[in-house]
């Protein structure tokens, strides 16, 4: 292997964005870290496990978050996942009707720097609202999704038990 070649690999292993697909000012979010390379011979070393950056700030990728946050997505767009939703009375964007002030926190939380517009990125703001979640301690589907209408004191609101509701029969349906 030629200096080259060595100096190349050395800057994938080490994770410095080449050839990763970073772009600028976006969480790695959906770039798989790589994983050691392992011989029949070896056995896993679990104190030298790779993990994603926002993994590292307690954020799961449950399948309970995935089906919420898609239940969200369809009770905010009115049974449909609208990326280009944008509710300009509100400052809403994407299928999860993002705002401002929760897009900040969020942003703080997970050391990010999303924007409006890039929440109309399912994934994105599928991790922007994992953050916001994360950030405030929700735990149940139910604080997740009342929390997500109705900000940090939401999930103690009776305003939003009726988008709770409306959530849920979305989340029975898939």
């Amino acid at each position: 292997m030629n200096w080259m070649n060595r100096t190349f690999t050395a800057l994938i292993v080490l994770g410095l964005g080449i050839g990763t697909g970073l772009r600028a000012n976006r969480s790695p979010v959906d770039v798989p870290n790589p994983e050691p390379v392992q011989t029949p011979a070896q056995k896993p070393d679990p104190s030298r496990s790779v993990q994603p950056a926002v993994e590292d700030r307690a954020i799961t990728n449950a399948p309970s978050d995935k089906r919420l946050f898609k239940a969200i997505c369809l009770w905010e767009g009115r049974g449909k996942i609208d990326l280009d939703a944008f509710n300009k009375s509100e400052e809403a964007h994407g299928p999860a009707q993002i705002r401002p002030g929760y897009l900040k926190d969020s942003n703080e939380y997970l050391k990010t720097s999303y924007t409006l517009q890039d929440c109309h990125d399912y994934a994105i703001a599928f991790q922007v609202t994992k953050g916001y979640w994360a950030r405030y301690g929700a735990k149940t589907p139910e604080q997740k999704a009342r929390m997500h209408n109705g900000g940090l004191y939401g999930h103690q609101r009776k305003a939003t038990l009726k988008y709770w509701a409306g959530v849920q029969t979305y989340l029975e349906r898939n």
